[in-house]
């Protein structure tokens, strides 16, 4: 990111992560955080995939690794919940069931919503 603020022009406004695991999300910018609290507001925005495997590990392999969907949604909304992180959405392995399991997850006790 620093790179990319750095060079001429307009800097993005916001940066997202694409197709890595939400644990593995979570774990790297946390330790990031330390170091620089400002990328919470910058890091707004997770695509993950729902492997725990290392990309080198899923490289060439045959079969898609994939975790349940309730597993994927509390990832996710854990995510959420310790990082502020709030543009919230699948890659690799994630399918309309993994998507409705983040949705229930989010709004599940929200006030005036049908699942509270």
């Amino acid at each position: 990111m620093a790179r990319i603020d750095s060079l001429p022009g307009a800097r993005p406004a916001a940066y997202m992560v694409n197709c890595v695991h939400p644990s593995v999300f979570r774990e790297g910018l946390s330790r990031q955080l330390a170091a620089s609290p400002s990328l919470r507001t910058r890091v707004v925005g997770l695509q993950a995939n729902t492997s725990r495997l290392s990309p080198e590990e899923l490289d060439g392999r045959v079969e898609l690794d994939s975790e349940p969907p309730d597993a994927f949604a509390r990832e996710m909304a854990r995510v959420n919940a310790e990082l502020g992180t709030r543009l919230l959405g699948g890659c690799c392995g994630t399918d309309e069931r993994h998507i409705a399991a983040l949705a229930s997850a989010l709004t599940a006790g929200v006030p005036g919503d049908r699942h509270s």
